[in-house]
């Protein structure tokens, strides 16, 4: 046998379903190695239930190890196998597919001519409670270790002990590092026993594990025990690994980790010293003085009673920052001559709020996952800010149960250069994840874009795309389908804007295009009647467009999104083929500039009504 799978068991609830699903394994070429942790839950029955269609041999540890550590309790467990060149560790409530095993025999030949030490599946979460299944969360064939370990927080991607197998001599070579509850002591496990070179990935099997109220993984429990774990292994990543990954990675990692010290309030003169150190190496000067004006805060509060201090010194530079806001905003005004409205007002408001702080823009950086709660992302401070990446905003459309379209594929501007583009679709769209220029979107249809009207081969069209990304700081990027319109016509679509607030809808924004510049700006009402008067100083009052088919299924999805976001915000759909799609969240439309009296009246009356005291 080549294949060792090890079971630490502790919980009945789900064991049944974990061992039969290693029973309909379509290849048993693999020993089951169950180590049971002084359970007071006698697994017995359900053991000899598959005994005669699994080799299985089982332990009873009359010692609790799971409870002091639950890496040594994994090193008993793997002890009991009997020197089978590859192993994994199945957790007691999880479950596999038909195939899992078969796959891995059916890649093992390539697996070993690469010299891969760990392999990865592909795999879902199941919440018990809901009894909802994730989507599939899938990897690239060979991927590095750090590359993974950077998208499993900044991308989509996830990991945990169940869906890995691991090849003995590396585990014997480097073992699991003794981390509380065992939190993140896996995600180093893969980039040790890997030795930070590529993984392998199998896609075509499943590995589905099981949230419920009965495992450490469930929210809620024991979170300040998770939080102290994530603190020791993040330091350990940044202060002895972070060479390991690449530059372009290096400096969001340590960003990460400095929020993380502050989040579990474990920032000290220590970190700082660490910190300041790796980030002047990897930032330059602005990034080491911005870090040192936002670590110069946290540390006030290790002065006992120097609470005056803090609040004196966050006054002055509030103050400073908003004297200098108001002289730059004044400056620009006078060269403008321009007269501000009370909605352009808090628009400038709001700017600030959202994007007048350089701790509080990197929040982007956090990603916010489909498949976690409402109060996951309702709990964060703005996290509103967050739907201003393009993925985080179709996951709450798709949460709210809206229709999206559909991701060809995601990530950044260095990784896009080596895309194969062959392998798209032959209509697509590329834009950046963060952002709404339209000059920086190509409407790709045959090797033509419809915006910029020029033909692009797939090299030609890369290097345009990196040059302009490049020029105007655009780092990642996403390919999502083109949809085609109601009459199932490739065309630059029409957009549909609506002004909502909190749930309420004052004004429906028709753009029509044939390129960059807007050929028409019109506004309705939520009954598709046009608006007399104009809202922005270029809207046509005019000009009468029939409303689209789904236009009810628009305005009932706006309302359900609106209601959630609550603020003020301009929400955009187009009409396809498929119905109302989703487009993006606008939470500052055109900086608030460009309304007429009417339409300032209007949104302002709107926005007391429906969203007072709200920014």
């Amino acid at each position: 046998m080549s294949l060792a799978v090890v079971i630490p068991y502790y919980k009945k609830n789900f064991f049944f379903e974990c061992l039969d699903s290693l029973s309909r394994q379509s290849n048993k070429n693999f020993i089951v190695y169950v180590g049971n942790d002084a359970s007071p839950e006698n697994p017995l029955d359900i053991i000899s239930h598959f005994s005669q269609d699994l080799d299985i041999k089982y332990h009873y540890f009359p010692e609790n190890m799971g409870g002091v550590s639950l890496t040594k309790q994994w090193h008993r467990c793997i002890n009991l196998s009997q020197g089978e060149k590859w192993i994994m560790i199945l957790g007691d409530d999880d479950y596999l597919s038909s195939n899992y095993v078969e796959e891995f025999y059916r890649n093992l030949e390539d697996i070993e001519n690469r010299n891969i030490k760990v392999v990865r599946y592909a795999s879902k979460i199941h919440r018990t409670s809901s009894g909802e299944v994730s989507k599939k969360f899938t990897h690239p064939k060979i991927e590095k270790s750090t590359d993974f370990i950077y998208r499993r927080y900044f991308e989509v991607s996830r990991g945990s002990l169940t869906e890995q197998i691991f090849r003995r001599d590396q585990f014997l070579k480097y073992g699991f590092h003794d981390f509380p509850l065992a939190w993140g002591a896996d995600l180093m496990a893969w980039l040790e026993f890997s030795e930070f070179e590529k993984n392998y990935a199998i896609n075509d099997a499943t590995a589905f594990f099981r949230i419920s109220d009965h495992n450490i993984s469930r929210g809620g429990y024991l979170e300040e025990t998770k939080q102290n774990a994530r603190v020791i292994f993040f330091s350990k990543l940044i202060y002895d690994y972070i060479e390991k990954f690449e530059p372009y990675q290096r400096l969001k990692l340590i960003l990460l980790f400095e929020q993380i010290l502050y989040t579990t309030e474990q920032f000290s003169f220590l970190h700082w010293f660490k910190l300041s150190h790796l980030i002047l190496k990897e930032g330059g000067l602005l990034q080491l003085a911005k870090f040192n004006r936002r670590s110069m805060l946290k540390l006030s509060t290790l002065f006992v009673g120097r609470e005056t201090f803090k609040n004196a010194l966050q006054n002055n530079l509030s103050g400073i920052k908003l004297r200098f806001y108001r002289l730059r905003r004044k400056v620009y005004r006078q060269r403008e001559n321009l007269e501000k409205t009370e909605f352009e007002r808090r628009i400038w408001k709001r700017q600030q709020l959202y994007f007048g702080n350089d701790h509080l823009r990197s929040i982007v950086l956090f990603k916010l996952y489909r498949q976690e709660d409402w109060s996951t992302w309702k709990n964060m401070d703005l996290w509103q800010r967050r739907l201003e990446n393009k993925w985080n905003a179709k996951e709450f459309a798709l949460k709210a149960g809206c229709k999206v379209a559909e991701v060809y594929w995601r990530g950044r501007r260095e990784d896009f250069e080596s895309l194969d583009l062959s392998i798209l679709p032959k209509t697509f769209i590329v834009k950046p994840i963060l952002g709404e220029a339209s000059k920086n979107v190509f409407l790709m249809k045959d090797g033509y874009n419809l915006f910029d009207k020029k033909s692009y081969s797939f090299s030609d069209l890369r290097i345009a795309i990196n040059i302009l990304y490049k020029s105007v700081g655009v780092t990642e990027i996403i390919i999502e389908e083109f949809l085609s319109n109601e009459a199932g016509e490739i065309k630059v679509p029409n957009d549909y804007r609506f002004y909502t607030f909190n749930g309420k809808i004052r004004f429906i924004q028709l753009d029509k295009r044939t390129g960059f510049a807007k050929e028409q700006v019109s506004f309705y009402t939520e009954n598709w009647d046009l608006i007399k008067e104009k809202v922005l100083i270029d809207a046509s009052v005019d000009k009468y467009d029939p409303p689209p088919a789904c236009l009810q299924e628009m305005i009932r999805e706006v309302k359900k999104l609106s209601t959630h976001y609550k603020l003020f915000c301009r929400i955009d759909f187009y009409a396809s083929s498929r119905g109302a799609i989703f487009g993006e969240f606008t939470p500052t439309p055109r900086k608030g500039k460009n309304l007429t009296r009417y339409g300032n009246r209007e949104l302002i009356e709107a926005w007391d009504n429906y969203c007072n005291g709200m920014v």
